[in-house]
């Protein structure tokens, strides 16, 4: 566990998260389990939420400039990546 957080940084997958060309968000990881994907903004409102089963996933929703955190939840873990949109 993490020494402030008592959190374990621990999971069984990885996850490599980025936005295109046209302001979509791509999950690659290392996996093809099931997983549920949530997109939040900067203020914690939650934008998407959806099921995903491939190793790469495009989130076909255009955003705006701002900070969006993606967080991925599979087999009890859960990872949390920020992205910046410009």
């Amino acid at each position: 566990p993490g020494v402030s957080t008592n959190l374990s940084n621990a999971n069984n997958f990885n996850m490599f998260v980025y936005s295109n060309a046209n302001n979509q968000i791509i999950i690659n990881r290392n996996s093809d389990v099931k997983a549920m994907v949530t997109v939040c903004n900067a203020l914690g409102q939650k934008l998407v939420s959806m099921p995903i089963t491939g190793s790469t996933t495009v989130i076909q929703k255009s955003l705006g400039a701002g900070v969006y955190f993606i967080s991925l939840t599979a087999e009890g873990n859960e990872s949390t990546q920020k992205v910046i949109i410009k």
